[in-house]
């Protein structure tokens, strides 16, 4: 499955949706609130996700990483939640990644960066890489797109769900609006095992499944 995901409003209220060949089947909204963020994420399919963050909210724990941690919720209940993180690999070297939890499974999310040759997001449920996002490095607007690569419909879910993380937290401007901005942001890891996060063979699988399936 290949799904296209675009940042389509900035500012104040910021909105994503996310496309399969040019097919609706995801829009995440962000009101501007005072002193908290939070997306609401309505899908194709009538599940609807909230993606809530107070660092003043001490309701589920007052340990600094539950207080920074974005909250996952369905229907008022907690089924999840996204936390940095950071894994020492030697002395004074480590290299950051997200842990995320999701309905009562484990996954672990890695940004890999190549310069001017590509950005990406690799996407493990537990040890199993699961979905690939290729975020495109030219952003107009400051409207950032992604092209997610993702191995099974039953993580759809999630992996929209992130990437709208991602986006809101790495690149989302907050308050910023502007007409022919162009930018353009460029990454380089040079720790050795994160860069073997990424693997491109699984990109190349998922676009000659699509090209057989059409």
């Amino acid at each position: 499955m290949i799904v296209d995901i675009v940042q389509t409003k900035t500012n104040f209220n910021m909105e994503w949706k996310a496309n399969i060949k040019g097919k609706e089947i995801a829009v995440g909204v962000a009101p501007f609130i005072k002193g908290k963020f939070q997306v609401q994420i309505d899908y194709e399919k009538g599940r609807k996700i909230d993606l809530y963050y107070n660092p003043l909210d001490t309701t589920w724990g007052t340990k600094m990483t539950d207080r920074l941690s974005f909250k996952i919720f369905e229907d008022n209940e907690l089924i999840g939640k996204i936390v940095g993180a950071t894994k020492k690999t030697g002395f004074l070297k480590a290299y950051a990644y997200y842990d995320v939890t999701f309905e009562g499974k484990q996954y672990y999310a890695y940004e890999v960066g190549f310069g001017s040759k590509g950005l990406y997001l690799c996407i493990y449920r537990d040890e199993q890489l699961i979905a690939i996002i290729d975020k495109a490095l030219k952003v107009v607007n400051f409207k950032d797109t992604y092209k997610a690569f993702i191995k099974n419909d039953s993580d759809f879910d999630i992996v929209i769900l992130f990437t709208i993380y991602y986006d809101a937290t790495s690149y989302g401007d907050v308050m910023e609006i502007a007409v022919l901005s162009v930018k353009e942001k460029r990454v380089n890891t040079i720790q050795k095992e994160l860069i073997s996060k990424f693997d491109q063979s699984f990109i190349d699988t998922i676009k000659a499944e699509e090209m057989i399936s059409e």
